[in-house]
């Protein structure tokens, strides 16, 4: 009589520790997280060198823009490569045959991009702690420690919204360069097409991304207004589009296509440049 082999079970523990070390294994990655770490680096010296004109421009909690600034789409980048060179290199096929439960491997992988995106949030606060300290002792001035909580709510809001974006896509194309493209090229088309007359602007404000609306709907109180219905609708539209759909097309294909399938092609045009 034929035994029966029955699957072990894989600890959901050891499935983040494998989608961990893509992140070290995908030569990318690991060469942008270094990329990023110098820019941030930079971004800190040239900080410090020019803080007498930085808190003319914004004090406390608003310095956090700089180190933000230069390392947001990095970060989403960094989420992005090892979701879809997965599926390029065929590392999906492996990936599967140990954990035919797909469903547990995507939540691995987000749980391992939430981390990330945490990590990179915790390099800027440094940032902003090291260029604030350092900027005003070396200029002979005082310090800006003003800390706004609502600030900080609306810069880790956007900011974890954006890379939430870049992994929802990712799931969804597969493709690096097309995911990339999307990514970055999508918000400006949105801004762009608000140019061309006021229905394709009010067309354009239900489509842009959910960091954008959130960012909106802080500056609202910031002024002293309440956010009215249209700006959250705004904010929900923008959450559904960007994170809701993706996430739910990429886990039907993530249950339905097979690992050694081919994943989207990009268009020429998308591949030339990236």
């Amino acid at each position: 009589m034929t035994a029966i082999t029955v699957p072990t079970r894989v600890r959901f523990s050891n499935l983040v520790k494998a989608e961990s070390r893509k992140y070290v294994n995908t030569r990318a990655a690991l060469v942008l997280s270094i990329f990023t770490a110098a820019v941030l680096a930079l971004a800190t010296i040239g900080a410090i060198a020019a803080y007498p004109d930085l808190i003319k421009a914004a004090t406390g909690t608003d310095l956090l823009f700089l180190p933000l600034a230069v390392t947001s789409i990095l970060t989403a980048v960094i989420v992005i490569l090892p979701v879809t060179s997965e599926w390029a290199q065929r590392g999906a096929l492996t990936t599967f045959v140990v954990e035919p439960r797909r469903e547990r491997v995507v939540a691995a992988k987000a749980l391992v991009s939430l981390g990330v995106a945490l990590a990179v949030w915790m390099a800027c606060q440094l940032s902003w702690v090291v260029f604030n300290a350092a900027g005003a002792a070396a200029h002979g001035l005082e310090a800006s420690w003003e800390f706004h909580w609502a600030r900080w709510f609306e810069f880790i809001g956007a900011f974890l919204l954006d890379v939430t974006v870049a992994f929802t896509l990712a799931l969804l194309l597969r493709n690096t360069a097309l995911t990339v493209a999307i990514f970055m090229a999508g918000p400006i088309m949105l801004e762009t097409l608000g140019l061309f007359g006021e229905i394709p602007a009010k067309v354009a404000s239900w489509l842009k991304t959910p960091g954008v609306s959130l960012q909106k709907i802080f500056s609202a109180q910031a002024g002293g207004q309440t956010p009215d219905a249209t700006l959250w609708g705004q904010f929900t539209v923008g959450a559904v589009v960007w994170i809701v759909v993706p996430l739910a097309i990429g886990l039907w294909l993530n249950h339905h296509v097979e690992a050694n399938e081919s994943p989207i092609p990009a268009p020429t045009c998308v591949t030339g440049f990236l």
